[in-house]
């Protein structure tokens, strides 16, 4: 029996024109996914490292709980444990603050006092504070954070009940707290709330200037 049912013509030009659509040519296929790979590579390239953006932006490290060393220029010493630096507009305390005129305690170290009239000096407090002068007023100093009580998640530990900046200085390679207490320059600062990672290192080096007699330990 025939089939009665019609069926439509159909246009060679317009199924192989269709064909062409649906499959493209295999150099077609690589030459798209060798664009895209490259775009996603340079889309990469250009991520900012978040580490050194909010070192940059705020003094602080965000990817850890340790605050990253400064560079400062300490402005002026105004005793032997305490100096004001100067620095930048975009560098920041860890508290967020503008580092620029800020006081900074030397951290575990109490220096002898220099005079405030009606006040005398004590004993070996100029001395302590003319060799801090000597050595790093107007120069570029490294500050560093004690990660004991000051750290990104708790940035306001950083101070002292003075509102000034507990720090570690380091010049040239020695840290300024250790050479203060191993010449005598100064005591161990004892208090419970700013212990820190090298009390006992300190406590040590202090026992040794006051077993030497050096520096404040001549004092009567």
């Amino acid at each position: 029996m025939r089939c009665s049912c019609p069926f439509p013509s159909v246009d060679r030009r317009l199924l192989d024109r269709r064909r062409s659509v649906q499959a493209p040519p295999v150099r077609l296929l690589a030459l798209i996914g060798v664009c895209l790979t490259l775009w996603a590579c340079g889309e990469r390239d250009e991520l900012p490292d978040d580490g050194d953006a909010g070192a940059r932006d705020t003094g602080l490290r965000v990817d850890a709980g340790t605050l990253p060393t400064q560079n400062i220029l300490v402005r002026t010493v105004l005793d032997g444990d305490t100096v004001i630096v100067e620095a930048s507009q975009g560098v920041r305390t860890p508290d967020g603050r503008p580092f620029d005129g800020e006081h900074i305690r030397l951290l575990g170290l109490d220096a002898p006092e220099i005079a405030h009239p009606p006040t005398p000096a004590d004993c070996y407090g100029p001395e302590s504070a003319d060799y801090v002068t000597g050595r790093i007023e107007g120069r570029i100093v490294q500050v560093e954070f004690d990660p004991t009580h000051c750290n990104a998640g708790n940035p306001s530990a950083c101070r002292d009940d003075y509102d000034r900046i507990l720090a570690y200085i380091k010049i040239e390679g020695t840290v300024l707290n250790e050479d203060l207490l191993r010449l005598g320059y100064g005591r161990v600062f004892r208090g419970a709330r700013f212990q820190h990672r090298d009390s006992s290192k300190y406590s040590s080096l202090e026992a040794a200037a006051r077993s030497a007699r050096v520096g404040m330990w001549t004092c009567p």
